[in-house]
């Protein structure tokens, strides 16, 4: 993430302060149920300051809801399991690509203490670190690629979708929203891949999906759905739905299967 160098013979305008954030996270048990909180704190760069924020590429695509409803219709037809998880520090698990830039961070004292850092000394930015405004395209950059390296299909309807195909057949589904993670399956090479995005990136949470019955006179149908992500509203991938909402999802991806084979 950051390499040390002397600020001797540096352009100061391609110097830019940090700051500490101080965030509270919510604790939870095992049903849900909130238990408490605890602080954390992250250092990031003070990015409006970037010398070359009118030059970088910062837009980025994230799950829209049309995408991520589609995703939960097709479990549900299929009658996938369905988990979520979180990747920790996503920005910094990116690759060095700001390194050519010549940016540099001057951290607070606090910092240069607990480093054994000079006075003179400060941080070469080498990767697309909290507070730069191109920081979440060149996350969604890092994580296609590996997808992609991987074998996973991007939609070609919806950027933040990838699919995952054994034989022609369609056997994985995954929707990245920023640093949350949807996903959906079933076989073998689907839980392998799985496996190997865990290895790749190091998650905070990991949570198989709830799942519920909807009884055969809303749907006439008599199986399971999974459809439920997570217990609580909070949740940012949570979805709590009646069965007139599921009805008309799986009505609208019935009549869009034939118009839309890759998704």
């Amino acid at each position: 993430m950051k390499s040390l160098t002397n600020k001797e013979g540096i352009d100061p305008s391609r110097v830019l302060g940090t700051r500490w954030i101080l965030t509270w996270k919510r604790e939870t048990d095992e049903t849900g149920e909130v238990t408490g909180r605890k602080p954390k704190a992250r250092l990031i760069i003070k990015g409006f300051q970037d010398p070359d924020l009118l030059k970088v590429q910062r837009d980025s695509p994230t799950l829209g809801t049309t995408g991520r409803n589609l995703l939960f219709a097709i479990t549900s037809l299929k009658g996938w399991k369905l988990a979520v998880g979180d990747i920790k520090t996503a920005f910094l698990n990116g690759d060095d690509t700001e390194y050519d830039r010549n940016i540099y961070g001057e951290p607070p004292d606090d910092v240069k203490d607990i480093l054994g850092m000079t006075s003179q000394q400060l941080f070469r930015i080498r990767k697309a670190i909290y507070g730069l405004l191109n920081a979440p395209r060149r996350w969604f950059e890092k994580i296609t690629k590996e997808l992609e390296k991987a074998g996973w299909k991007r939609s070609i309807l919806e950027p933040c979708i990838w699919r995952l195909y054994e034989n022609d057949q369609l056997v994985g589904v995954i929707g990245c929203h920023v640093d949350d993670i949807v996903v959906s399956g079933h076989g073998v090479l689907f839980e392998k891949k799985i496996t190997e995005l865990q290895q790749v990136f190091p998650f905070g949470s990991w949570k198989e999906a709830m799942r519920f019955c909807l009884k055969r006179k809303l749907l006439n149908f008599n199986k399971c759905f999974p459809l439920e992500v997570g217990k609580k509203p909070c949740m940012k991938l949570s979805l709590f739905v009646g069965p007139n909402f599921v009805k008309r999802q799986l009505v609208k991806f019935k009549s869009l299967k034939s118009a839309m084979p890759m998704v």
